[in-house]
């Protein structure tokens, strides 16, 4: 068996003797790595076996090319890769790191963690020229220092990436396990842990689960102009809720583009790096809230579970899951989650004369109640109502200053009045179709 492999193998890569970390010792890849390592501490190989040792080596280099295209890496691709597992952990150590304050992890955890950490340390700082003289240096030199030509500017990894990024810079400067604790339970505080470090919103998946959105919409509140006394309302429960307090469910309703569904979004946007997060369910799925709630219960950032365009016909019931969560209900809802909806119709279910008249029910006003009770029970509702015009023409001027349109503004107001009445009427949502029909030009 060649000495020094068979060295590094017992030094570094004791996966099976973690413990908290149990996600890396599963890891496909560092356990293909593994396997090479056993591989090549055999006694001298034969042809066949040469070929099979560069075969899983080769494939290990291409997971790793393959991973940092997807992620956007530059750099060591090793420590990338290492640095996202010790990140995406969802363990003991992981969930206290983000919930207690510094200095407050003690005891059993702590203790687990330095044996974890120790061992990790082993497999991050591995040096792949140490597997022998048949691994190519120019490629050992590229996966140390990979560069991508191009990153895109929305994606949502950018920011996620900042944070594993000074992780990886902390790895790279301590040697000491128990420093390294500490740096990881401060990156958990402040980033999250699993994929709340990774996104900020969210769709539900039945089967799946959080499936974090890699290209949400970069809206700010900065960018939504008009209706200020609707976004104070808005900003101010969600500055009580990201604040650690209990705060009241939100009915955005009014016209069709008016911005309702973009200030929920712009909120994300504005407040994740307090920990708020945003996960988008539809209106088929609310059979499955209370699964929902369970799981967001177990990570300590605060959430918005969003509701876009919500309505019902009068014989859909999917609306009876979430009155049932939203007041009244065995199981209450998390202190860490409030629902903010948004709906053209001001009582969300359909009515019909034939509702009024009683259709054959003897006691009809009950009926009545059970619709209505639902947007009741939202604790505040902001209206949006359409612009007038000098709103639709200030929306329009500033939509123009923000894009860096360089037309006089008489001629501007005059070809946005004429858009709007040969389109879809005064709204936000028209200013902002009027300004990309010029930028195209």
């Amino acid at each position: 068996m060649n000495k020094e492999v068979q060295s590094k193998q017992e030094k570094f890569f004791h996966l099976e003797r973690l413990i908290l970390f149990r996600n890396i010792g599963a890891d496909p890849l560092l356990k293909e790595f593994k396997s090479l390592l056993e591989f090549i501490g055999r006694d001298p190989l034969q042809p066949d076996q040469v070929l099979l040792r560069d075969q899983k080596f080769y494939r290990i280099c291409s997971d790793l090319v393959q991973e940092a295209e997807e992620h956007h890496w530059s750099g060591n691709l090793w420590h990338h890769y290492l640095t996202r597992l010790l990140a995406l952990a969802e363990n003991a150590f992981s969930r206290v790191g983000a919930r207690l304050c510094e200095g407050k992890i003690e005891g059993s955890i702590l203790q687990l963690a330095w044996h974890d950490l120790s061992l990790i340390q082993g497999i991050y700082h591995f040096d792949f020229r140490s597997l022998g003289n048949w691994v190519p240096a120019e490629i050992v030199d590229t996966i140390e220092d990979f560069s991508l030509p191009f990153q895109h500017e929305d994606w949502e990894g950018n920011y996620s990436e900042e944070n594993m990024s000074a992780l990886q810079d902390s790895f790279n400067q301590s040697e000491d396990p128990k420093e390294l604790v500490k740096i990881l339970a401060y990156f958990y505080r402040k980033a999250g842990f699993g994929p709340m470090c990774l996104f900020s919103s969210f769709h539900w998946q039945d089967e799946a689960g959080l499936a974090g959105i890699p290209y949400p919409d970069p809206i700010r509140l900065k960018d939504l102009i008009g209706y200020e006394d609707q976004k104070k309302r808005i900003i101010d429960n969600t500055e009580t809720f990201v604040g650690g307090n209990r705060a009241n469910h939100m009915l955005l309703y009014g016209e069709r583009g008016t911005g309702k569904s973009s200030t929920i979004k712009a909120l994300v946007n504005e407040y994740r790096h307090r920990g708020l997060r945003l996960v988008e369910v539809h209106k088929g799925q609310f059979a499955s809230l209370p699964v929902i709630l369970r799981k967001l219960r177990d990570y300590p950032q605060r959430f918005l579970i969003f509701l876009d365009d919500l309505s019902f016909e009068a014989n859909e019931t999917e609306y009876k899951y979430l009155k049932y969560l939203l007041e009244g209900g065995m199981e209450v809802l998390p202190d860490n989650v409030v629902i903010y909806a948004t709906s053209n119709r001001r009582h969300l279910i359909r009515e019909n004369w034939q509702d009024r008249e009683g259709g054959g029910e003897v006691r009809i006003h009950d009926s009545l109640s059970e619709k209505l009770s639902l947007a009741d029970r939202f604790g505040i509702t902001v209206t949006y109502t359409s612009p007038d015009q000098d709103q639709y023409l200030q929306i329009v001027m500033g939509l123009a200053e923000q894009n860096g349109l360089d037309i006089p503004p008489e001629v501007l107001k005059e070809k946005a009045l004429m858009w709007e009445r040969w389109h879809n009427g005064r709204s936000g949502r028209t200013a902002k179709q009027f300004i990309q029909s010029l930028m195209k030009r």
